[in-house]
């Protein structure tokens, strides 16, 4: 009975870890935004530090536990060995061999996953990355760029054992995630009309207002975690049976689609992109679904076009230098010729459905149909982007309109320097670094002073000051903890995204699409502590085990969510 309470106190505190950083730690601030880095950057690895050790000595006095309750077992003795072998080595192979035997015990049990093994060998990769790294103390605690150094990476890895083995899922967690995700959304929209309610922005420089938002910061980093939100209310609409979920969900998705929108970060294109993209292969498994996924792409077509409208009566907002490409397709009045489509295609679906027409088949064949597409598009997206590229094609290329030509044409400039960002990064690897440095990296978050040490003149001539990041996560870590750890890190995110979207339960297929969102803005966007522990939870709970209660009844009618 005490193991019992034991093992109900781990389940109710890794429950109260797990809502607070999902629910509490995105509206939480202690300067504004003067401190909002490093304060949850300190605000994430301090408790999570202090959680730990709880949970090791609540381990250690569980085991003493279990251990009395073996004591009447015998100890079996070890035979004599054949072999001249000296007694600590007889002892050490046998400890080899335990080891060994419960790793294989715990993998053929599920215990263990190949996230779990992949994380692991990560999370060494860096330990070796930091202890090789030229400047040690800043790649450990990443002072000199965005605090993602050693430490941090420590706790997320405390993190994900902790939630993979003791976090079990509750239906009402998710609706207390989305109902708390309103806070920082709704202040996000407040703040696109230039409104300050809460006097953030005092004392700063007016520019401030037009690149900061929310209680999350930089507007790439809002517009990932908002890209998140968008990915979680969505699904979990579109894969919802009961109505009350779909109703409150619903409701959600659309502010979360005006806040995703109203960021004005051009990010918010690819994070979109990714979400609907992936969304027909997750949900076009029934009539239902499909036309809530038609719906939702309705909902945010929408919100793009009021958006759209509101920019064109010249109101004052943080889009009024019309930098935000979304809210500029909301402008074209083509975009309210395809909403009237969707919206078309959805009577016409209801119609039929009403007839008593079964379209499921039909619906399974499209999705087979999208898929192919998605593969086509993507190789022809390629093959545009290399055309674009060719020097002797620009004649070609001079033709299209302006905004198009500074998408396909990769320069310095291409996306507001990041072009030149990434080219330096590339010179510096394939050429300065060494053989060592290759493969390990220079230590965690250290990309400020791979730049300082050889392009300071470099970067400040073309007035784009000081890159501190890659602005790409992955160049990020093969510039930081080399190839060996890119290649660890994308074979770890790797096998829990295919984890997360091979469990059938809604909630985890709603968590796992936040992640793929996460991870195809990454490619253009950084990583601060402001919103990766948000990434990391939700990328442990959908790799985890499968801990979700389900109510046994109808299939028609039990609630997924």
């Amino acid at each position: 009975m005490q193991i019992e309470k034991i093992d109900k106190l781990r389940e109710k505190l890794m429950e109260i870890y797990v809502l607070f950083y999902l629910c509490i730690f995105p509206m939480a601030m202690h300067d504004k935004y003067f401190d909002i880095l490093k304060f949850r950057f300190q605000l994430f690895w301090i408790p999570t530090l202090l959680f730990t050790l709880v949970f090791i000595i609540i381990g250690i006095y569980r085991m003493n536990l279990v251990r009395k309750l073996h004591r009447t077992e015998s100890v079996k003795s070890s035979s004599e060995s054949d072999h001249k072998e000296s007694a600590h080595a007889v002892a050490a192979k046998t400890t080899w061999q335990k080891i060994k035997g419960k790793f294989t015990e715990y993998r053929a049990q599920g215990k263990i996953t190949n996230t779990d093994i992949w994380f692991t060998l990560l999370f060494l990769e860096m330990g070796v990355s930091t202890l090789l790294a030229p400047y040690k103390y800043e790649a450990l605690w990443g002072s000199r760029g965005r605090y993602q150094g050693f430490v941090l990476w420590t706790m997320f890895y405390a993190a994900y054992i902790l939630i993979t083995r003791f976090y079990k899922y509750k239906k009402w967690h998710l609706t207390l995630i989305l109902i708390f995700s309103l806070g920082p959304c709704v202040l996000g929209i407040v703040q696109f009309f230039t409104f300050d309610p809460f006097d953030f922005f005092s004392h700063t420089e007016p520019q401030y207002r037009y690149i900061y938002a929310s209680t999350i910061g930089n507007i790439n980093t809002y517009s990932a975690y908002t890209g998140m939100m968008l990915a979680l209310s969505t699904v979990t609409f579109v894969l919802a049976k009961d109505r009350k979920t779909e109703i409150l969900s619903g409701i959600i998705m659309v502010v979360h689609c005006f806040a995703h929108i109203m960021s004005i970060s051009d990010n918010t294109v690819l994070s979109t992109a990714a979400l609907f993209s992936i969304l027909p292969i997750l949900t076009w498994k029934s009539t239902k679904q499909f036309i809530k996924t038609i719906f939702s792409l309705a909902i945010l077509l929408f919100a793009m076009i009021i958006s759209g409208m509101i920019y064109q009566t010249g109101m004052m907002t943080m889009n009024q230098y019309g930098n935000s490409l979304l809210i500029s397709i909301g402008c074209i009045s083509f975009a309210k010729w395809i909403l009237i489509l969707l919206l078309f295609t959805i009577a016409a679906i209801l119609y039929i459905r009403k007839k008593g027409q079964n379209i499921n088949n039909i619906i399974s064949k499209l999705r087979k149909v999208w898929i192919v597409m998605l593969i086509v598009g993507l190789i022809t997206s390629c093959g545009v982007l290399i055309y674009a590229n060719i020097p002797s094609n620009s004649v070609v290329i001079s033709k299209l309109p302006y905004a198009l030509q500074k998408i396909l044409i990769f320069n310095d400039n291409w996306g507001t320097g990041r072009g030149l960002s990434w080219r330096l990064g590339f010179q510096y690897y394939l050429g300065d670094s060494t053989l060592a440095q290759k493969i390990f990296g220079n230590g965690l978050d250290t990309y400020y002073i791979i730049m300082m040490d050889r392009y300071k003149n470099i970067m400040r001539n073309e007035a784009y000051g000081i890159f501190d990041n890659a602005h790409n996560e992955y160049i990020e870590y093969l510039m930081t903890i080399g190839a060996d750890g890119l290649i660890l890190y994308l074979l770890m995110i790797v096998n829990a995204v295919k984890a997360g979207f091979s469990k059938q339960e809604s909630p985890f297929i709603a968590m796992t699409t936040a992640v793929f969102v996460y991870l195809m803005q990454a490619s253009v966007n950084i990583a601060v502590p402001i919103i990766t522990p948000i990434f990391i939870i939700f990328l442990s709970i959908s790799s985890g085990k499968r801990n979700i209660k389900v109510h046994s009844c109808d299939s028609e009618r039990t609630p997924i969510e």
